[in-house]
């Protein structure tokens, strides 16, 4: 049984997606949309999920800093690289 909101996530892989490992648990007493006795809970391993939004923090730290360098400063740059 599925409670009212699942989503499946059949379109999530490693080209797509960071994932990280989790054990199926039940949900005991039922909590929000999950119905008591539900079989469908997660306990995700917090190592790994960590890792991954450090993953996320240290793109986003990198994509921030390439922004902040004026456009004609890379393309000189990497010119300057191809061409000496």
């Amino acid at each position: 049984m599925r409670p009212p909101g699942y989503r499946a996530s059949r379109f999530m892989n490693d080209d797509n997606s960071l994932l990280f490992d989790a054990t199926l648990v039940t949900v005991e007493r039922g909590e929000g949309v999950y119905p008591p006795s539900w079989h469908g809970g997660a306990d995700p391993d917090v190592d790994q999920s960590c890792r991954c939004v450090a993953l996320i923090v240290l793109a986003l730290a990198w994509l921030s800093l390439l922004a902040s360098r004026p456009a004609d400063e890379h393309c000189s740059t990497t010119l300057a690289r191809r061409v000496g």
